[in-house]
């Protein structure tokens, strides 16, 4: 029986043999083979390159996952789609030069027909009526977007209306239109209780008045930004999430729907004394509200 001093070394020898040799994977070295016949192909590279370009990608993940270690059966999985994906690209590409003929073939015999006068004047006729429904095509598609613009400068101009409103309701708001939308401020002392993130009651009627208002835009997303000025950073950062998630809590139990909202707490940096949340509605239905409100 060897030494166990001696048999150790051996092992290790033959550890790092397999770690620097990693086992072959046939399925791997299938899809090389079938990504460079691919490549070679000119016709893949001018007619199927985004079929090309996924087998690649493909590739690639499969010799990552190679190179990582990964298991078996995981590099054979993706190394079986690269070599599909190889194989389609080639497919592609045949169908299209076959195509690609078979249209070079029909426009010459279009050609030919077109030699004849009768068929001159049918050919006339069809491109003056595809050109007169490419026409109402284009007048259809520009008065749909007159009207989709008019209808959202409309709904800008209803939503400044009735945020303008709800500042004359409410004097302890101040509302101003930004780059990202309007932005509604609303003090500390009109929404919580002392130095916390309970609402008063004065304050659900105020965000009762804006929920009415958010409901009548309902494509329009909301960002509400909590703010805790004259007090530590770390109280700051946890009072200010706590004042946007009740002014958030609010709005979606007066009817707003959650999905639309974000609610979080200012940086520290920007906290505004005497301004418990700001409100910003974006500018543009559907628009996402970001960034922040100062």
């Amino acid at each position: 029986m060897r030494p166990l001093n001696l048999i150790l070394p051996a092992i290790a020898l033959l550890l790092a043999s397999c770690a620097a040799n990693p086992p072959r994977n046939q399925a791997l070295e299938q899809a090389r083979a079938a990504h460079g016949a691919a490549q070679a192909d000119p016709h893949v590279s001018s007619l199927a390159a985004g079929e090309l370009d996924l087998a690649t990608r493909t590739l690639n993940d499969a010799e990552r996952l190679a190179r990582e270690g990964a298991p078996g059966e995981y590099i054979s999985h993706r190394a079986y789609i690269a070599e599909q994906r190889a194989r389609i690209a080639r497919e592609a590409a045949m169908a299209r030069a076959s195509e690609a003929e078979a249209d070079q073939a029909r426009q010459e015999h279009r050609a030919r027909l077109e030699e004849r006068a009768r068929e001159a004047e049918a050919a006339r006729e069809r491109a003056e009526a595809l050109a007169r429904e490419q026409q109402q095509k284009l007048e259809a598609i520009e008065q749909a977007r007159q009207a989709e613009q008019s209808r959202r400068l409309a709904s800008s101009e209803q939503l400044g209306a009735e945020v303008r409103r709800l500042q004359s309701q409410l004097p302890e708001l101040r509302a101003r239109e930004g780059e990202r939308g309007w932005v509604i401020s609303m003090q500390d002392a009109l929404l919580f209780e002392a130095e916390g993130a309970t609402l008063r009651p004065e304050g659900r009627r105020a965000l009762e008045n804006l929920s009415r208002l958010l409901r009548q835009h309902p494509d329009r997303n909301v960002l509400i930004e909590g703010h805790a000025a004259g007090v530590g950073a770390d109280t700051a950062r946890h009072l200010s999430e706590r004042r946007a998630h009740a002014v958030r809590n609010a709005l979606v139990l007066g009817g707003v729907d959650g999905e639309r909202i974000v609610a979080r707490g200012a940086p520290t940096a920007l906290a505004t004394a005497g301004i418990g949340v700001d409100v910003l509605i974006a500018r543009e239905p559907g628009e996402a509200a970001t960034g922040g409100s100062r």
